[in-house]
């Protein structure tokens, strides 16, 4: 990097309203300045063109701010930013510099740099932080990381991100609200299975007691026994019913195993299922083989010893799965009520987050792209007023930071062109003013060969000639020169247009208008792109000389013939 030396540590401060300007080519070799880069440098205009940029780079300046500088200009982007300058005697002067890129027909052909007077306060910030940069302490000019992606993320990146959010929202309260019903499914299928299995063993309960029962009612068949005149039936009606039983209360069983319980149910339905088992092999099966047999006095003891307490073993069984069943029913419930409380405090909390997640990226993108669309709006109107300084504020790389960039380089580029058409303006003004005070006679013409100016000594010399020309041209009349077309001082107007339209250099040429003799001297006027201006016009009024000269001739004639 280039150094220059030495340095004095003297600031000079620009003027208030100043402006500092230059241009450069892609290799940043200076083409044009303008004065106050001269007066304020030290340096000649013959010093600074054709010189690069850098011969004014302050050693102070850290190398990361110019490569800053740099990939941003090349990357087409405008760049702003402070920067400490060294005169050439050593002293320094600090410019908030507005670098853009200069584009023709969308390729980048230059680099445009207008310079203005900072605050004191901007000053000290970038002292403060290029010193840190040369001390290492900052590492980088701008944010990095997760902060310089939130911060230069796109406006669809947001847009997509909020969208993202909202969608994976209402899927997880979408999803919540399925689980819930699926839950809510199963619970109704197991509470069902609960019902089914109660409504069965329950079956079980009453077909073990009937069987019970209807032994009990065959020992009354006993034909000792003082009821046996009371039935109308015989005890094949009893025992018929105990077989009916036996096939019912398997089904139940069978019934029961295709139900989907828990395994506390399981075994207690194993259990009724061996008291059931063991009333029927070692109770019932005795006794009904005794009553077949018409031992009635065998029959007894059975039902007495065996019959009643295997059917409270029954009993019992039931009864405990029962209580399990209504224990199982009321732990689904109150898990039922619990998952209930559960999605209802989900559902809310994920509906808060979505409203809350909307709110903020809401605020966000009201402020990413409200914000400076206002300052953008400020900025145009300040640029309608002819103020060219607006400070455009890009705090994001997104959409609307390349449009702020974009109205950053025309501001800057509408700046300099009104500097430069002011600057432009002034030397044709003076240049105006010199022509309007010559003595010779000069008129100018636009590519149409209307005149567009007339210096004071020409509006003289057509005055005084206004009554000779209008001889021959009546209409003449010199006070309505201005606008006026030039074909008319000649006798062949387009001879004179097709002369006119393509001549290069200069023509000379005479006229004689109403007995006066007038000598043309025209000059093509010819832009740098090889336009075509108009032309400019110098008149003399020869006859008083044409005059002296034919009456020379005419006595040199005489006497050469003796006379």
């Amino acid at each position: 990097m280039r150094v220059n030396m030495p340095v004095t540590g003297v600031e000079r401060v620009m003027k208030e309203g100043e402006e500092i300007i230059s241009t450069t080519d892609l290799r940043g070799v200076m083409t044009q300045v303008n004065r106050a880069f001269v007066e304020i440098s030290g340096f000649t205009e013959d010093e600074l063109i054709g010189a690069p940029q850098n011969i004014v780079r302050h050693p102070d300046m850290p190398p990361a701010a110019f490569k800053d500088l740099w990939d941003t200009i090349q990357a087409g982007k405008p760049w702003v930013g402070l920067v400490k300058n060294r005169c050439k005697n050593g002293d320094h002067y600090w410019v908030e510099a507005h670098v853009t890129p200069i584009f023709q027909s969308g390729q980048i052909t230059g680099y445009l740099s207008v310079r203005r007077r900072p605050s004191r306060d901007d000053i000290a910030a970038a002292e403060t932080l290029y010193r840190n940069l040369r001390e290492g302490k900052v590492k980088h000019l701008h944010p990095t990381g997760i902060r310089a992606w939130l911060q230069h993320a796109s406006i669809k990146t947001r847009l997509l991100g909020t969208l993202a959010f909202l969608m994976a929202m209402l899927l997880a309260i979408g999803g919540m609200g399925l689980y819930s019903l699926n839950q809510t499914g199963h619970a109704v299928a197991e509470l069902d299975h609960l019902v089914v299995a109660q409504r069965l063993v329950n079956r079980v309960r009453g077909t073990v007691a009937d069987n019970r029962a209807q032994v009990l009612l065959a020992l009354q068949h006993d034909p000792a026994s003082p009821f046996v005149k009371l039935h109308d039936h015989g005890i094949e009606t009893h025992l018929k019913a105990i077989a009916e039983s036996r096939e019912k209360i398997d089904q139940t069983f069978n019934d029961l195993d295709k139900l989907a319980l828990p395994d506390d149910l399981r075994q207690k339905l194993a259990a009724i299922a061996g008291a059931r088992k063991a009333f029927a092999e070692q109770g019932l099966a005795p006794a009904l083989q005794a009553l077949q047999g018409g031992r009635y006095s065998e029959a007894g003891p059975i039902a007495l010893s065996k019959i009643n307490p295997l059917y409270k073993d029954v009993d019992g069984t039931t009864r405990a799965f029962l209580e399990t069943l209504q224990a199982d029913g009321e732990a689904l419930k109150r898990d039922s009520d619990n998952r209930y409380q559960r999605m209802i405090v989900i559902a809310l909390t994920l509906l808060v987050l979505a409203l809350a997640g909307a709110l903020f990226s809401g605020v966000v993108l009201l402020r990413v792209i409200g914000r400076p669309l206002g300052r953008a709006v400020d900025v145009f109107r300040g640029i309608s007023e002819g103020h060219y300084d607006n400070a455009v504020r890009i705090d994001h790389r997104d959409e609307i930071g390349r449009v702020l960039e974009s109205l950053e380089s025309m501001q800057t580029k509408l700046g300099y062109d009104v500097i430069e058409a002011k600057r432009v303006a002034d030397a044709n003004l003076r240049v105006r003013i010199a022509l309007d005070n010559v003595s010779s006679n000069v008129m100018m013409a636009d590519p149409n060969r209307n005149i567009i100016y007339m210096n004071k000594a020409v509006e003289k010399l057509f005055h005084g000639v206004e009554a000779d020309i209008r001889k021959q041209l009546p209409a003449f009349d010199a006070g309505k020169l201005m606008g006026m077309n030039i074909d008319g001082f000649h006798k062949n107007p387009s001879h004179q247009a097709q002369l006119l339209s393509t001549f290069t250099s200069t023509y000379r040429s005479t006229v004689n208008i109403g007995g006066r003799t007038m000598t043309v001297v025209a000059n093509p006027v010819i832009n740098d792109k090889g336009e075509r201006l108009g032309a400019v016009v110098e008149w003399a009024d020869r006859t008083v000389e044409v005059a002296v000269e034919q009456a020379v001739s005419d006595l040199v004639s005489a006497a050469a013939a003796g006379d």
